[in-house]
């Protein structure tokens, strides 16, 4: 009750849309309306298209926004159901946009509907995602740079018992480019309340061993496992190490044939050396690496 609460405090009051304007009734009596013009789209995240829009009255003229158009009559073939997952996007992008957060997280400036799509209005990021900025290995200070920030974003959302399950360098934007780097994380399409979890969603490249329904003998014996074949939030965890070996050699750990190579690394240790311990709970392991101390236990 409480996120819905919060969730409609940041509704946007609309007084005219169309393809090319969007147009909102202004707060102030002696301020205009804000008239919106969508400029190009930037792309297609979780479950929608984003556009870039530019501010041409009121009294933010010339600024920019995002704005992440959700389809309505869109539906998912997994269990969450797409009314779940437009109250989860929105649930996680309000919670981070409190000023605490801010470092680490792309910011929501409110949302606003018309009967056909649901629209998310964020910060707009020149840079673009961290995906356009790694054709190539990173020096380890500069990817140490990047990983301690994810991670530490990774931390808040844990301990707000959200998952994000798609971390990715496409959902990492970048605020300043390197080599002082600052990213934030971003979309939150498939993050989810972590009480249950139990879908695959993600990107395979990055998913953990469990999101491949590999289990270790330790995994058999839980309870969890016997009851729900449940999995952690730390399944984030092992996406951020595949990240972080991206950004450090310039290539995947795991190549196209995903679950074989997954299973060998979980249970036979056939790969490469450099790739560290095939399994989630390695987690606190990592972050121990990088002289951190902000990862659940």
């Amino acid at each position: 009750m409480e996120d819905d609460q919060l969730i409609q405090q940041w509704e946007l009051e609309v007084k005219e849309i169309n393809d090319r304007f969007t147009c909102h009734p202004s707060q102030q009596r002696w301020s205009s309306d804000e008239k919106w013009e969508r400029l190009e789209k930037l792309g297609r995240g979780g479950y929608g298209e984003v556009w870039l829009q530019q501010c041409t009255t009121g009294p933010r003229v010339g600024d920019l926004r995002a704005v992440k158009e959700i389809p309505k009559d869109f539906r998912q073939s997994s269990e969450d159901g797409h009314a779940e997952v437009r109250h989860q996007e929105l649930s996680a992008l309000i919670k981070f946009s409190h000023q605490q957060y801010r470092d680490y997280f792309v910011s929501s400036f409110g949302w606003f509907q018309t009967p056909e799509a649901l629209f998310i209005t964020m910060q707009y990021f020149p840079h673009g995602d961290l995906q356009c900025h790694i054709t190539k290995a990173l020096p380890n200070d500069e990817a140490c740079t990047i990983i301690r920030q994810i991670l530490q974003g990774l931390s808040f959302m844990h301990q707000n018992k959200f998952a994000h399950r798609d971390l990715k360098p496409a959902n990492i934007l970048v605020q300043e480019k390197g080599p002082n780097w600052w990213v934030k994380l971003s979309d939150f399409g498939c993050s989810k309340e972590a009480t249950t979890l139990q879908t695959t969603v993600g990107t395979p490249p990055y998913w953990a061993p469990e999101l491949c329904h590999i289990f270790t003998r330790a995994d058999e014996d839980s309870h969890d496992w016997i009851e729900n074949r449940t999995y952690s939030f730390q399944v984030d965890i092992w996406s951020a190490g595949v990240i972080a070996f991206r950004l450090v050699t310039g290539v995947l750990p795991f190549g196209s044939n995903l679950h074989s190579e997954l299973y060998c690394y979980t249970f036979h240790g056939v790969v490469d050396e450099q790739i560290p311990r095939r399994s989630s709970h390695c987690g606190p392991g990592f972050g121990a690496s990088l002289d951190l101390n902000i990862l659940p236990p």
